[in-house]
């Protein structure tokens, strides 16, 4: 949360001429509910499902740019299924930029109520769990101080260079 998917995602896709899927939006859409609501009226092993199952579904979209939720990949078996057919980019950012870039942001459930040093523990804990994952990734890049359009030109051309590669 908070590095920057859903703005790096929608300009990426544009850069290349390909759709921009927001996995959040498409389990919204497909519940017709918000995430908040998903995880104040069924809980976060319920939205956990609605994503894993969703996540198949996009995945097989052609031609997308795919932004999931920073505990996607962490569900069973969805990093192997995404460097199936994708190349995965983990998005990085210091606890400290998290934090300020989702300041004001109250559609965070797994942070709701918390005060600013809990948000922090609560992050710093939720990287750590999640980095043997995220560790899987094609490549990363590192979002901190960085300005959009310099990040979509790196990330555009380090895909480039992995498809070179193949």
């Amino acid at each position: 949360m908070g590095v920057g998917k859903t703005t790096l995602g929608r300009q990426l896709a544009e850069r290349i001429g390909w759709d921009f899927v927001d996995l959040d939006r498409v389990v919204e859409i497909d519940t017709g509910k918000s995430i908040s609501q998903i995880f104040e009226e069924e809980g976060e092993e319920a939205f956990r499902r609605y994503e894993a199952h969703l996540l198949a579904t996009v995945l097989q979209r052609p031609h997308s740019v795919i932004s999931t939720g920073g505990g996607t990949p962490v569900q069973e078996g969805a990093m192997a299924a995404m460097l199936r057919v994708a190349t995965v980019i983990w998005l990085k950012a210091s606890v400290d930029t998290i934090l300020s870039r989702i300041a004001n942001d109250t559609t965070r459930p797994l942070l709701e109520g918390l005060d600013r040093e809990q948000k922090k523990r609560r992050i710093e804990t939720m990287l750590a769990n999640r980095e043997v994952y995220y560790e899987q990734a094609n490549f990363s890049v590192d979002t901190d101080g960085r300005d959009a359009q310099w990040l979509v030109e790196t990330i555009y051309k380090r895909m480039m260079d992995s498809e070179r590669s193949k």
